[in-house]
């Protein structure tokens, strides 16, 4: 699979870590959302089996 990995200078009043951790989350979000609409559409033709994990 993969993973993700954020690095951020801790410089005050700028971003919070809170802010940072949610924009992440927000961006993997985004990302894995993208790819499983990214791999429906080249399943769509080919006989597969779907089950959520």
């Amino acid at each position: 699979m993969g993973y993700f990995c954020l690095y951020f200078c801790r410089t005050p009043n700028i971003i919070p870590v809170d802010e940072a951790r949610e924009s992440l989350r927000e961006a993997i979000e985004l990302i894995l959302i993208s790819n499983r609409k990214l791999a429906e559409q080249q399943l769509s033709s080919k006989d597969v089996v779907r089950e959520q994990i």
